[in-house]
């Protein structure tokens, strides 16, 4: 009786807010009716623009069921019933203001979601029933990417801040490192620790596109297959990486960011002062 009224009362919880749940087989809330092939419910835990969505592809590709939700400690970004075009251009109506701790429950073995978390006590604690896959990148190259996908949103907000329309150059990327470097950089530094924490498996951009040589790439994907308790043949692993890489996602435009024309002293400056090299030497070190 008392796990039929908790149910109850987290449907409920949701149908005030007109948040579409269900009810599985085994008539528990959740998100989405279907599961995938792994035992456990599973979450990427991505540093921005260390490719949050091409994982999420390669989960789905491996059997995994995708929520298309991403979340945040204070609510989640509903994809479920959105284009990628919408989702870009109104990511404000896409999002509803839950916590974390309320969103968390409805998500079921055999299904993933996608988040930015912060690595805090708390929220290793509500996660301690998922899979944690926790993804980093090159932190200049994140930058670069950052950049140019805040430059896309303030373009469609009609660029507010002025520097978003410039031509992609060092001015440009000077630019917003003075306007929100600090701020994206802290952010990331903020989920640091995400990597030494027991359980979690480290994977890095660069291994997942191929830039370490295709038996590395193989060697990333199975150590996600071990993780999830998934079988698949190496035949099955490359076609599951064909199928993903590449692909234009949410936050993907069709072709990996470079700073070979954005990159100045300025901004080399402002990463070393501000610890990218650091942190990055922690990632690679913490794998």
């Amino acid at each position: 009786m008392i796990k039929w009224l908790r149910k109850i009362r987290q449907w409920q919880h949701f149908a005030r807010l007109g948040i579409p749940v269900f009810l599985n087989k085994d008539d528990e809330p959740c998100f989405k009716r279907e599961s995938g092939v792994n035992a456990d419910p599973v979450i990427i835990v991505s540093v921005p623009k260390s490719g949050t969505y091409l994982f999420g592809e390669l989960l789905s590709a491996v059997g995994v069921q995708s929520l298309d939700i991403h979340i945040a400690a204070y609510g989640f970004q509903d994809l479920r019933y959105v284009s990628k075009e919408f989702a870009i251009a109104h990511s404000e109506k896409t999002f509803e203001m839950v916590p974390f701790d309320k969103v968390l429950p409805l998500v079921r073995p055999g299904q993933f979601l996608v988040s930015h978390f912060p690595y805090t006590e708390e929220t290793a604690r509500l996660l301690k029933r998922f899979k944690i896959i926790f993804t980093y990148r090159d932190l200049r190259d994140t930058l670069v990417s950052t950049m140019r996908w805040v430059a896309k949103k303030g373009q469609l907000a009609g660029s507010p801040e002025g520097w978003e329309q410039l031509p992609d150059g060092p001015e440009k990327m000077e630019r917003f490192i003075e306007k929100h470097g600090e701020h994206y950089l802290g952010n990331i530094k903020a989920m640091r620790d995400w990597a030494v924490q027991p359980g979690v498996l480290n994977l890095s951009f660069e291994e997942i596109q191929g830039d370490h040589g295709a038996p590395r790439q193989v060697q990333a994907v199975q150590r996600i297959l071990d993780l999830l308790g998934i079988s698949l043949t190496e035949s099955d692993i490359k076609q599951a990486l064909q199928k993903c890489l590449g692909k234009e996602t949410l936050t993907f435009s069709g072709k990996r960011s470079s700073r070979k024309d954005l990159w100045s002293d300025k901004v080399e400056e402002f990463c070393k002062t501000n610890g990218a090299d650091e942190l990055d030497a922690f990632w690679a070190k913490a794998r």
